[in-house]
């Protein structure tokens, strides 16, 4: 299993993490869940309850490579998946010990966060070039993405309150070459980079048809924001308290999306439901 340097000493400090049961407490096991209930599953309830096929959950474990890797697969998602899910909930469904629960969460988490190189990557240049196809036929020429940024609640720390700021800002030039990236006004004018002229009451006819078709190309980016949220549903409050592994639970939701795309028929019932998803949980 890979992890970053450095990093190893979250399977320890992600005890702060641990939800405090008296050591008394008895606790209702749910034996043989996996194995019994989980594999009897349909198709359509597997996708419903761990928000992936079970195509991607063995692409997952494969790359995984111990044993039981399903299993922890299995119980990573169901966390990840469920907004209200605690350590404790995940203990008790899975019958499993917290301490079970906190090492499976960590090594997963730093698991698919250092997959992020081979998953979440820029365009080849013939990518570019189809995307840029799509942007065209939407009037705007020569785009290859639209970006946005997406907040996410965490419990405010005692300590460190700078990591939290928000910051928008990146070295664009060299990996757009000839082409450019759509962003809101939260972003800069830049070189590579088009925003939407500010509105003063003073716009011209032509700068507001600018504004509003770079408004209709760039939603999808917000749309693909709410369906990592909707799939991943801790990210719409983490309440873990290390703040590096907050960062690489993020990173590894965007690689479980980006997994899961590649099971199209999974993406289109995402994509045809979006506009219908629930709110959270």
């Amino acid at each position: 299993m890979m992890s970053d340097e450095g990093d190893s000493d979250l399977l320890t400090d992600g005890e702060d993490d641990l939800e405090g049961l008296l050591p008394n407490e008895p606790r209702v096991k749910n034996s043989h869940y996996l194995e019994e209930t989980v594999s009897e599953y349909s198709d359509a309830v597997f996708f419903e309850h761990y928000r992936i096929s079970r195509g991607v959950v063995n692409d997952i474990s494969r790359r995984y490579g111990n044993i039981p890797a399903s299993h922890q697969v299995l119980i990573y998602l169901w966390y990840i998946g469920h907004q209200t899910a605690s350590f404790r909930d995940v203990a008790v469904r899975f019958d499993i010990s917290l301490s079970s629960v906190n090492r499976i969460i960590c090594r997963v988490t730093l698991f698919l966060s250092n997959l992020s190189p081979q998953i979440i990557e820029w365009p080849t240049e013939d990518e570019k070039r189809t995307i840029e196809g799509h942007f065209r036929e939407s009037g705007f020429p020569n785009i290859i993405r639209a970006i946005d940024g997406c907040h996410i609640k965490v419990n405010k720390p005692e300590n460190d309150p700078d990591s939290y700021i928000n910051r928008k800002g990146n070295n664009l030039e060299g990996k757009c070459g000839r082409y450019y990236l759509l962003a809101d006004s939260g972003y800069p004018l830049r070189r590579n980079m088009l925003t939407p002229y500010k509105d003063r009451g003073n716009l011209t006819r032509r700068q507001q048809n600018y504004n509003i078709k770079l408004a209709k190309n760039r939603y999808k980016i917000e749309h693909c924001f709410g369906m990592l949220k909707q799939k991943f549903r801790q990210l719409y409050h983490v309440k873990l308290r290390n703040i590096r592994l907050i960062v690489h639970l993020i990173r590894a939701a965007c690689v479980l999306h980006n997994i899961s795309l590649d099971d199209f028929n999974v993406a289109e019932e995402i994509v045809a439901n979006l506009e219908a998803l629930v709110p959270a949980e």
